[in-house]
């Protein structure tokens, strides 16, 4: 038979070794096969991109318990930080005692009035910076102190965050166990429809499928192709309406099946 074109355009798909013009039956059967086949990679598709997300959704709890493990180690530093800032206080105060012994002992050895006024000066400045330095170390001990109840509060955190974590994870692996044996049903499911389909229609929708946003099948209503939503020349639509041919859409070469007027109706219905 001719082939009908439009444009130059092939739009009557007519592949080697199968009857063009089939039994309607025949024809509507090999198009519920591709329909079946799109709606198992479709399936696929959905489950593949549930469990892609997975790791990204597990990973936000993570972010939540190192965010809480990272407040509790700047913690522990800063209270490392304020002993270490203690002891160098303790023996501060240790340096200014002996100088104020030193100090005293030199008194006995001054020979005027001013020397002996001027070690008496000495010996209250180190007086005052030892009681400011003893001040100073009393109030690191008292942050270290009121820093025991903090402590505590942060290991909560961290252990909450660490069960929240661990709950999340078995749930996670729970539903990519389910998800994953769900996309091997698709897949088995895949497989026995793809065995059924002509290598020929098979080659040309998952070409189609790949570089046509995982669509390679669509309605064709009112004369327009409910993929790409381009009209169709009134002989294609009768033909595809007829169900005597295998018809792929003469702009986005998407296989077409027809749309009956009653199922348009009802889907409008619902909507």
């Amino acid at each position: 038979m001719m082939e009908n074109r439009r444009k130059g355009i092939e739009w009557r798909f007519t592949p080697p070794n199968v009857i063009e013009e089939a039994e309607g039956k025949n024809v509507n059967a090999i198009l519920e096969l591709l329909k079946e086949l799109q709606e198992a990679d479709a399936e696929m598709t959905r489950l593949e991109n549930l469990i892609r997300s997975v790791p990204e959704e597990l990973g936000q709890q993570g972010t939540a318990l190192e965010s809480a493990k990272a407040g509790l180690e700047a913690f522990h530093k800063s209270v490392e930080a304020a002993k270490k800032e203690r002891l160098l206080k303790e023996g501060a105060v240790e340096t200014k005692t002996q100088g104020i012994a030193k100090a005293k002992l030199k008194l006995n050895e001054v020979k005027t009035n001013q020397e002996y006024n001027a070690a008496l000066a000495e010996i209250e400045n180190m007086k005052r910076a030892v009681s400011l330095l003893e001040d100073e170390q009393l109030e690191i001990m008292e942050r270290l102190e009121s820093a025991r109840a903090d402590e505590k509060a942060l290991k909560e955190r961290v252990a909450t965050e660490e069960a929240e974590f661990a709950k999340v994870k078995a749930e996670k692996e729970a539903l990519v166990a389910k998800l994953g044996a769900e996309a091997k049903t698709w897949a088995a499911r895949r497989a026995e429809v793809a065995a059924k389909v002509d290598p020929a229609y098979l080659s040309h929708y998952d070409r189609i499928y790949k570089v046509r946003e995982n669509k390679a099948v669509a309605g064709l209503k009112n004369g327009y192709c409910q993929a790409c939503y381009q009209s169709v020349l009134p002989q294609l639509a009768l033909e595809v309406r007829m169900g005597t041919a295998i018809h792929k859409c003469p702009h986005c070469l998407r296989f077409l099946y027809y749309v009956p007027e009653e199922e348009r109706e009802t889907r409008e219905k619902v909507g």
